[in-house]
């Protein structure tokens, strides 16, 4: 029983992620839904198997989505790609990032790097956090508008152009919000309010003879997608057509892509690791994840990995390493099935679980976090960083952010009162008893000798 309303957000998770990497493309969305789901399904039963931790769930990822959906646009946008080549070229792209990933993260688990993390100032890391969650806030109102936010005229455009739509999406959010304020049970809180949103949605509709295509046209529901099946990919993923120098980004965006995809899974598995207590050996996992990684890329799938907010889930529900198991074979008979849930779960739906997602990570990251953990400069940074991200991308707002950090930290220094006293023998006498020649040395050499008192070490 616990295994359905993990399956049931997991997949709403990876619908939204597979229409966030497609945005910007010709990439079908459906395609990506379907790889996504594959390597979910797959990541999910061997991690849940295999991890420390017997309540892990893997997912998608909001930083490594956003990470894809760079890969998959700079491949299908490519100067050097024809209308024939565009496709094929992006899908590879986005198999090469997996298998990149792959490597990276077996490498750092195998020299034991992930505890560099460690070293990050805590206001980056949950300024980090904040900058996800803001991401998903923004890519959920994307989903659920259909229509991409680069400006604040852009909000306001969709407001005035699809107000239902937006309404409705946010009106989840808060329902979600107070049906959590007011404890009301996990296991029954997504798939009950979906299920609800759901009859409110279709028997008006149906009542009142709405045609699908009105619905269509006014935002609500996606447009119409033809099934895609497990072969699907290899269909489109011809060898002949691919454009090979179009594969990889420029070489800041790799790093970038590396850097910040490495971090996200490193606090990931420290935030699972916080919950469950299950001691978890970070190399360790960052090994297995690799691994899979691996796998699932050479076999046609995208990156799945380690979820804090599915594991909580997991974790609420009462269940333990079966569900895991169970949710991710689910997962895999939709993803066999090859029937697009798209065609059914409206715009809004979607949209608005995924910003309620975000939600909860803004208002512990950027509120509840940093009133007890924080000074107000490094809660003010947080707060920037978060805000920042929303404009430019993560990797300059992340070392920015760490640049700041560490003026601040020299600032703070710099202003401590480290030094009690310091004088000389020549005015602070010893209370050992030496002989003349010893005491008229001392005195003569008194000015060379300094004493050093300092704040917070006992005096002896």
């Amino acid at each position: 029983v616990g295994a359905v309303p993990v399956a049931v957000l997991n997949f709403a998770t990876c619908a939204t992620y597979g229409l966030l990497m497609a945005k910007g493309t010709g990439v079908h969305p459906q395609l990506v839904i379907a790889m996504l789901l594959y390597s979910t399904a797959t990541s999910g039963v061997l991690l849940s198997l295999l991890s420390e931790c017997p309540l892990t769930i893997a997912s998608g990822d909001a930083s490594i989505a956003l990470y894809t959906n760079l890969w998959l646009v700079e491949a299908y946008n490519h100067p050097a790609c024809t209308d024939e080549t565009r496709l094929p070229t992006a899908l590879a792209s986005a198999l090469l990032l997996s298998l990149l990933m792959g490597c990276v993260y077996f490498l750092l688990g195998h020299y034991r790097a992930a505890d560099l993390v460690q070293y990050l100032p805590f206001p980056i890391i949950a300024g980090f956090l904040g900058m996800v969650g803001a991401s998903i806030v923004k890519g959920g109102l994307v989903v659920a508008i259909g229509s991409d936010l680069d400006s604040p005229d852009d909000i306001a455009h969709a407001a005035q152009q699809v107000p239902l739509e937006c309404g409705a999406a946010l009106l989840l959010v808060v329902v979600l919000l107070a049906l959590r304020r007011v404890r009301f049970p996990p296991r029954f809180l997504f798939v009950g309010t979906m299920a609800v949103a759901l009859f409110l949605f279709y028997a008006p509709t149906a009542m009142l003879r709405i045609a699908r295509e009105r619905l269509e046209e006014s935002g609500f529901l996606f447009d119409v997608s033809d099934p895609v099946g497990p072969l699907g990919l290899w269909r489109e993923l011809d060898p002949t057509r691919i454009t090979w120098e179009a594969l990889v980004p420029q070489s800041g965006e790799v790093f970038g892509t590396v850097t910040i995809s490495t971090i996200s899974l490193a606090l990931r598995i420290s935030a699972i690791d916080s919950a469950t207590e299950a001691h978890l050996d970070p190399d360790r996992e960052l090994r297995l994840t690799g691994l899979v990684t691996l796998l699932v890329g050479g076999t046609g799938g995208l990156i799945g990995s380690h979820s804090p907010g599915l594991v909580a889930l997991n974790q609420e529900v009462g269940s333990a390493r079966t569900s895991g198991v169970c949710q991710a074979l689910l997962l895999l008979l939709l993803w066999l099935t090859a029937f697009p849930l798209t065609n059914l779960l409206p715009r809004f739906l979607l949209g608005g679980v995924l910003m309620s997602i975000g939600v909860v990570m803004l208002i512990e990251w950027l509120w509840v976090v940093p009133r007890v953990r924080m000074t107000r400069q490094s809660h003010a940074l947080v707060l920037a960083m978060t805000a920042y991200s929303l404009v430019y991308d993560m990797i300059s707002t992340v070392f920015g952010g760490i640049l700041v950090a560490a003026l601040l930290l020299v600032g703070r220094f710099s202003r401590l009162s480290v030094l009690k006293y310091h004088v000389s023998m020549a005015s602070q006498a010893s209370i050992r008893r030496r002989s003349v020649g010893e005491s008229a040395h001392l005195r003569a050499q008194g000015e060379r000798v300094h004493i050093l008192g300092l704040e917070g070490v006992p005096s002896r």
